[in-house]
């Protein structure tokens, strides 16, 4: 019997994702700390091993905003073979402007949502029987989007740079975080 609980946490250099990082690793679990910067998650790191007495902790480099980033980064997770219980989508941003991503994404979505989406999915395999997939969505969402007009413009002239079942589904779940929710639910399934 494998009693190693492994724990995945996007966004744990700062805020809640520390907070929560903080307690998982206080509660046993060996915690991948998936990071966009992991020079600044290697301080981070150091400090919360210092606090919680677990060593277990390390740091992988994930930019939510590429799926190829996304993709490589749980193919490192499945090459191992980690029994995954714990998987926290913490990571999120809060763009000012319109920023499309290579894949033809708005950032924002492709943070909040398409990214820990598709690394959810790819992780599946991980996962030991009753694990966990929490999604932390920002109260950030009610507040209406400041680009939303920009954005429209741009999918329309765009044409095939997002593709049709992706447009104004992208723009919704940035303003209602209701995708979220409904992965949750159909992953539950599983």
């Amino acid at each position: 019997m494998n009693d190693i609980k492994w724990a995945i946490i996007t966004g744990a250099d700062g805020g809640m994702g520390t907070e929560i990082t903080r307690a998982v690793a206080k509660a046993g679990y060996q915690v991948i700390m998936a990071f966009f910067n992991p020079q600044k998650a290697e301080t981070v790191r150091a400090c919360l091993i210092e606090e919680t007495g677990n060593p277990n902790l390390e740091v992988m480099a994930l930019d939510l905003a590429s799926m190829q980033s996304v993709a490589s980064f749980a193919d490192r997770i499945l090459e191992r073979n980690l029994p995954v219980s714990l998987l926290m989508n913490n990571a999120g941003t809060m763009e000012t402007g319109l920023h499309i991503t290579v894949d033809g994404f708005e950032r924002t979505v492709s943070v909040n949502y398409v990214g820990p989406y598709l690394l959810t999915r790819k992780l599946i395999p991980a996962m030991v029987r009753g694990a966990r997939i929490v999604n932390m969505v920002s109260l950030l969402r009610i507040q209406p989007q400041s680009h939303d007009d920009e954005l429209r413009r741009h999918l329309r002239s765009a044409g095939r740079l997002l593709q049709p079942s992706r447009r104004c589904e992208c723009a919704a779940a940035a303003r209602c975080g209701l995708e979220d929710k409904l992965s949750g639910h159909h992953l539950y399934r599983f």
